[in-house]
């Protein structure tokens, strides 16, 4: 850095007033001459501004105590709190505890509390200002679903501190819409109790007065459920709000992410069916026991010569009916001269199965077991509910796996949770007749 600069590069690195640590930092990312620290920390040290507002650490004054005149004519005595914590001694130094009520009608700001003892005087600012309560949250608490049949819907709204105590004093207003309509609506209010709750029912007549559009139920019908609590004393308010959807019945029948989209034909096939209620919770032994379930399983295979023929005799036929046709007949207009109708060529077969009527177990997992015919070309797994759950259904539809040689192979573990260093059996099945086997373990 030429010398008629460094002058100004010098003000210019102290232009913010930084200490000379940071002056120094910044120097070293710009600029270098020799000796350019200590001209530095000449620049910060004559700096009148700095000098005014650089921190100062104030060592405590020496205490002596007093000389006694005689011996023993004083003695030392510290007085402890039960915890070891001094309070005050006969030299008149320790700990002094005092309080100062306030008025009610208190004039807010800052406060100063001095001390003077033996010519030390110091002090202490606090400040007085509105006292403001914790905040608190408002809980919602109706069924996780609703039933059509229920005949009203409970709901409880809670105010709670944040503390953990309920918000005794304080008005609630409820307002019920469906989920996409602000309108119409249902208006409830009323007071919170001691325990910071306040409890209402809504008939299902009030809530399917909301529906507008003739609907007969409440089936698959949202409602949105809006409360306010308004503390009494602070004017303060805090609202919640849930959604709830109206079911015919509390099951639901799921085939689990876990069967099988492909079936090996001539060998064994199982689907896991789980058993719910709509909000993904098992049910009790005493309502499972209620339940009971129809299991149907179809499948296709492929026509024979013989059903192939009688089917194409059956479309020439049909076809040569078309194209006779003359003039405006409906036929000629949907259907034009000379097209053959697309056809099936598999015919539906019905998969007769052990324990058709199931019912459900514990843990709402129900497997289905099949043994697929070697003909078949796809399967159909269809589940429904039996009274009073009878809209309840549930589908899987699967697929042969493609084999270029016809040929299928598969392994079965009869332990599902094997221990290690265990022994295990492993058995193999197939479609055709196996002379040799080669395996892997990884």
């Amino acid at each position: 850095m030429p010398p008629i600069l460094r002058k100004y590069m010098l003000n210019l690195i102290h232009k913010s007033h930084l200490g000379i640590v940071k002056c120094k930092q910044r120097a070293r990312e710009v600029m270098f001459w020799p000796g350019m620290n200590s001209d530095i920390e000449v620049t910060v040290r004559d700096c009148s501004r700095c000098a005014e507002h650089q921190n100062q650490n104030v060592s405590e004054p020496l205490m002596p105590t007093k000389k006694p005149d005689l011996p023993y004519s004083m003695v030392g005595c510290d007085l402890f709190y039960f915890e070891g914590k001094r309070v005050k001694d006969p030299n008149g130094r320790g700990v002094i505890e005092l309080s100062l009520q306030l008025a009610k009608q208190v004039v807010f700001g800052d406060w100063t509390i001095t001390v003077k003892t033996k010519g030390t005087e110091t002090s202490k600012t606090f400040t007085v200002q509105e006292y403001k309560l914790p905040k608190y949250e408002v809980m919602i608490t109706s069924p996780p679903f609703g039933i059509i049949s229920d005949p009203v819907l409970p709901i409880t709204v809670k105010a709670i501190y944040t503390f953990g105590q309920p918000v005794s004093k304080g008005t609630v207003d409820v307002v019920i819409t469906l989920v996409y309509s602000l309108k119409p609506e249902i208006k409830i209010s009323g007071l919170l109790n001691k325990d910071g709750e306040f409890t209402l029912q809504v008939s299902s007549k009030q809530l399917l007065g909301l529906v507008s559009n003739g609907q007969r139920d409440l089936n698959y019908q949202s409602f949105k459920i809006n409360a306010n609590v308004t503390e009494t004393d602070t004017g303060r308010n805090e609202g919640s709000s849930v959604t709830i959807i109206y079911y015919k019945t509390p099951l639901q029948l799921t085939f689990l992410g876990i069967s099988p989209n492909n079936f090996k034909p001539g060998l064994g096939y199982t689907a896991y069916l789980e058993v719910k209620k709509k909000d993904d919770t098992l049910f009790t032994l005493a309502e499972a026991s209620q339940i009971r379930l129809l299991i149907n399983v179809t499948y296709t295979v492929q026509l024979s010569k013989e059903e192939m023929a009688q089917l194409e005799k059956e479309l020439n036929i049909s076809k040569s009916n078309i194209d006779n046709t003359s003039g405006t007949d409906e036929k000629q207009l949907l259907i034009r001269p000379g097209f053959i109708p697309y056809y099936d060529k598999t015919k539906t077969l019905i998969l007769t199965i052990n324990d058709p009527i199931r019912t459900v177990p514990d843990n709402g997992l129900i497997p289905i077991n099949l043994d697929i015919p070697m003909e078949a070309e796809s399967v159909s797994i269809e589940v429904n509910g039996l009274e009073p759950f009878a809209v309840e259904k549930a589908y899987k539809s699967v697929s042969k796996m493609k084999s270029p040689t016809g040929t299928y192979l598969q392994l079965k573990v009869p332990t599902e949770t094997p221990k290690v260093g265990s022994t295990i059996k492993v058995t193999a099945v197939a479609t055709e007749v196996i002379t040799k086997l080669n395996f892997q373990v990884s």
